[in-house]
């Protein structure tokens, strides 16, 4: 069977003549000068670096128990049976052609009347933009509202602020944060950051990733007042405004009473205020790809228009099933809340074997997560030496220690923008059934007795 539509005359397939390719394949001498200095610059993600030297082992036959991607194994956790089965029959009904740029128009009212009931805030029409999961809204807000030598702030650690600075040529201005404030931001330090005029883009996520905390609602009133205050003050001197990014793609598997919605506290902030949020985490839908920007009235045009370049849209289907599925909000919430006690369960069993290593006398420490999915610890082992006489002077050197001895993989606090080796990890306790969960952890007090 061959193709014969080729208009040079070559016909390639099953049966005819093969041509080659590897031979011409060679890279030029001097291959970076192919690339963007953007590109040339790019550092891969180290999240996936750390799992990728975890997968290896596994596939060289040695049980690891990997603790670094945020996402969920399907043997263990599984999406809503009506949502599932709704995508399927809009699959197989053949409506599979391009939404809207913006998002099926069901779904956008959907997401509106969800918020409403679920979190207080009722959003107006043309301000919500559907794309293909939390990432492309990110990067599209950063694209839309910052200039290259423009200044992004944003508290450390924090999920990819670091790498979208660096795609979109922003000035990072990082806020170092530590456990005294799980990880969070305070309204002093962003005041101080976005006094400078270059600030053009305040980032936080909470439920935060990768720490496992949620900010407090008072902490997030004041942080939301300064962004008023700030832009007042601009708007008085003539320039150009100051916008919030709120990540909050994990708030349904936060505690009682979180979170709260930042508009929800300071709903004067709504002009400068970017919402994220996505199915991924909530509806254990990482691999369906749906999410959405609600972005002020007069910034719809542009990142629809944006996303309509890019074209990483959520597929026709998983929208439409989506917004039914969101219509019935009370179904929504029972499911999520069957969620958060399984991924409860895990971060429960960290947090008690962390609380009693440090009674025997182990360098550990964690704080106690109240959203999202992962566990914020600590090993203060820096300077102990492995069995092997090896010294541990690094996050890294922790790390791959943990890997080859204990066969658990982490993913190291630098991974996030922290900088310094602080020995602070996150634990991702989503792809782990219980007792895979149990057994790790196992291995990793056992590694740490034979620290010297």
């Amino acid at each position: 069977m061959g193709w014969e539509g080729c208009s040079s005359g070559v016909r390639v397939g099953r049966g005819d003549t093969m041509i080659h390719l590897a031979e011409y394949l060679q890279a030029p001498t001097r291959p970076q000068l192919a690339l963007s200095y953007v590109a040339a610059d790019m550092e891969g993600s180290r999240i996936l670096a750390a799992a990728y030297e975890a997968r290896v082992l596994r596939e060289s036959g040695v049980e690891v128990t990997d603790l670094t991607i945020g996402d969920y194994a399907p043997e263990q956790y599984c999406g809503p049976r009506e949502l599932l089965e709704e995508i399927a029959w809009e699959v197989v009904e053949g409506r599979n052609n391009y939404p809207p740029s913006d998002g099926v128009p069901a779904l956008q009212e959907a997401v509106r009347g969800f918020y409403a009931h679920a979190l207080g805030v009722e959003f107006p029409a043309k301000t919500v933009v559907v794309c293909g999961g939390a990432r492309p809204p990110i990067y599209a807000i950063f694209r839309c509202l910052v200039n290259p030598g423009d200044v992004v702030a944003y508290p450390t650690p924090s999920w990819n602020n670091d790498y979208y600075c660096q795609l979109t040529g922003a000035r990072a201005l990082p806020l170092p944060t530590s456990a005294s404030t799980n990880f969070m931001p305070t309204p002093a330090q962003v005041r101080d950051a976005v006094s400078d005029s270059g600030v053009r883009l305040f980032c936080l996520n909470s439920p935060s990733n990768p720490c496992g905390t949620v900010i407090d609602p008072v902490t997030l009133r004041g942080i939301t007042q300064v962004i008023v205050e700030e832009n007042i003050s601009r708007a008085r001197a003539g320039l150009r405004p100051l916008y919030f990014m709120f990540d909050m793609v994990y708030w349904p598997l936060a505690g009682e009473g979180n979170p709260v919605h930042p508009l929800a506290l300071v709903p004067e902030a709504a002009p400068y205020t970017l919402y994220v949020d996505a199915v991924s985490k909530w509806l254990v839908g990482t691999g369906l790809r749906l999410g959405w920007a609600v972005v002020p009235p007069h910034l719809y045009t542009p990142l629809r228009d944006f996303m309509g370049h890019v074209g990483a849209w959520g597929p026709r289907p998983v929208q439409v099933a989506v917004a039914k599925y969101l219509s019935r909000s009370e179904e929504v919430l029972t499911f999520t809340g069957g969620l958060r006690e399984q991924v409860r369960s895990r971060q429960a069993l960290v947090g008690a074997s962390f609380t009693a290593w440090a009674t025997e006398g182990l360098p550990v420490k964690h704080v106690a997560p109240t959203g999202a999915i992962y566990v914020s610890v600590r090993f203060n082992v820096i300077g102990k030496k492995t069995p092997t006489g090896n010294v541990l002077d690094s996050n890294t050197a922790i790390r791959r220690y943990l890997l080859n001895e204990a066969r658990v993989a982490l993913v190291a606090f630098q991974a996030f923008g922290m900088t310094g080796d602080t020995g602070w990890f996150r634990i991702s306790v989503g792809a782990v059934s219980l007792a895979e969960l149990e057994a790790g952890l196992a291995r990793v007090r056992e590694a740490l007795l034979l620290l010297k």
